[in-house]
């Protein structure tokens, strides 16, 4: 039997909060907080494991952009998909959105399938690195791109080179040891990159979409990515 997996849901407003807990109470656990303090104070508790938040923008004390801005420095926190509530959805708003580092967003007033489905998205990890999937991997950069259609991106394709090899010779347990430390140096230069996505693409091939800079640049980001 598969264990439940929990959403944080994040919300100044009392009726949106017991919305959301009613259209997600039969799918998932479901804890609440009503200001970015209360969220960041409950997830540092780590009383439960969040495998997701739902966030609102407007909020007193600490808004959902303080928030966002707050996780990022949190090498556990900011590695949980964030889905912000948004009554705006211009251009302006959801380029400002994925740049705060939420994985999507969802307009007011509420689609209780489309959150449902925008929510299940962004938990579709690749259950071995903890990073975007094939799938999520492309979708996220194709946001990214639809979001910035004035900056040009470079797509970056890293393989592990002999890694059937290194498999076979060294056991698929210290191969998957490798899949892991690559991932995370991945995770670790996206932190230090604005408007940047990554995940696993196959077996031993990852992908990292990020502006472009020229080739030389580009190069450099490749090293520094996994060096």
């Amino acid at each position: 039997m598969d264990i439940q997996k929990t959403v944080l849901v994040v919300d100044d407003s009392t009726t949106n909060r017991s919305i959301l807990c009613d259209i997600l109470h039969s799918d998932y656990t479901v804890i609440q907080a009503e200001n970015g303090i209360q969220a960041f104070t409950k997830l540092k508790k780590q009383d439960k494991k969040v495998d997701a938040i739902i966030l609102d923008i407007i909020m007193p004390e600490m808004d959902g952009y303080e928030f966002m801005n707050k996780i990022k420095q949190n090498k556990t926190l900011s590695q949980i998909p964030v889905i912000i509530l948004t009554e705006k959805s211009d251009r302006d708003t959801e380029k400002k959105v994925l740049e705060s580092g939420a994985w999507d967003f969802v307009p007011k007033p509420y689609d209780a399938d489309i959150i449902k489905l925008r929510l299940k998205n962004v938990m579709n990890y690749d259950p071995l690195t903890e990073i975007y999937s094939k799938n999520k991997f492309f979708s996220a950069s194709k946001a990214l791109l639809k979001a910035n259609p004035d900056k040009q991106f470079a797509f970056l394709r890293l393989d592990i080179d002999r890694f059937k090899l290194i498999n076979s010779f060294f056991g698929t347990a210290y191969g998957d040891r490798l899949l892991k430390h690559v991932a995370k140096r991945i995770r670790d230069f996206a932190k230090t990159t604005e408007c940047c996505t990554f995940g696993r693409i196959d077996a031993d091939v990852f992908g990292i979409f990020t502006p472009y800079q020229g080739k030389e640049e580009t190069v450099k980001q490749i090293e520094q990515a996994v060096e």
